[in-house]
């Protein structure tokens, strides 16, 4: 399962597979419609694949329903996955520190570069 999950005008999910498991990309605007969408990717994520990172470098807006998707991830998977949030900006670290689940999911940032390759990140630098 990858490549783009979901995409429209304000937003879009993607899947890729990196050296620890798989990233997801989370663009744009994400709205609560975008939930439904969401929590069934990272509930068939959670059957096959053990490092799930979602990677919010290019999202600029996050409601706090999609975060509670995946604190439920989180609960979900307990011993049996482990989820990171990579580079969420100001705004969501914000969000995610008033909702409590900045403390319940590790946080990493670092440049895109500094990233395991993606497709997308491949395409920007070359």
């Amino acid at each position: 399962m990858e490549g783009k999950v979901f995409e429209d005008s304000m937003a879009a999910i993607e899947v890729v597979r990196h050296s620890r498991g798989i990233r997801v990309i989370l663009r744009g605007r994400i709205q609560a419609y975008v939930c439904p969408h969401l929590r069934c990717l990272l509930k068939r994520l959670i059957l096959n694949h053990r490092h799930i990172e979602i990677d919010l470098t290019d999202c600029q807006y996050g409601v706090i329903a999609i975060w509670g998707e995946m604190l439920r991830t989180v609960e979900t998977g307990k011993d049996k996955i482990f989820l990171s949030l990579h580079n969420p900006n100001p705004q969501i670290r914000q969000i995610l520190a008033l909702s409590g689940v900045g403390k319940a999911i590790p946080l990493s940032f670092g440049k895109k570069s500094e990233a395991p390759p993606s497709p997308a990140n491949k395409s920007r630098s070359t």
